[in-house]
C-alpha cells in the first residue's frame, strides 16, 4: 500500500472505490463471497497512520461470507 497511498496521513479520511455494485449484482451469493475486502496489514496499516475515517464501496461483512459456505462462528 505505502507505494500507492505513502500521502496518507494522520487526520485524513481515506474512501477506497472499488464500484463493486457495478462488477456483482446484490441480490446474488457471488456478491457477497467475491467481494474485495481488507486485509489485516492493510487495516494495520491505516491504524498506523492514525486515519480520521475510512470509507468502502464494498461489504466489509465477512460473517456473511461465511454463513453462505455453511459456516457459522462468533466474531
Amino acid at each position: 500500500m505505502a507505494d500507492r497511498a505513502g500521502h496518507v496521513g494522520a487526520g485524513d479520511m481515506v474512501i477506497l472505490k472499488t464500484a463493486w455494485d457495478t462488477r456483482r449484482d446484490i441480490s446474488t451469493p457471488e456478491y457477497w463471497l467475491d467481494a474485495p475486502y481488507m486485509t489485516r496489514e492493510a487495516s494495520e496499516w491505516l491504524r498506523a497512520r492514525e486515519i480520521r475515517a475510512i470509507g468502502f464501496d464494498f461489504p466489509q461483512d465477512y460473517p456473511i461470507r461465511l454463513m453462505l459456505d455453511g459456516e457459522r462462528r462468533a466474531m
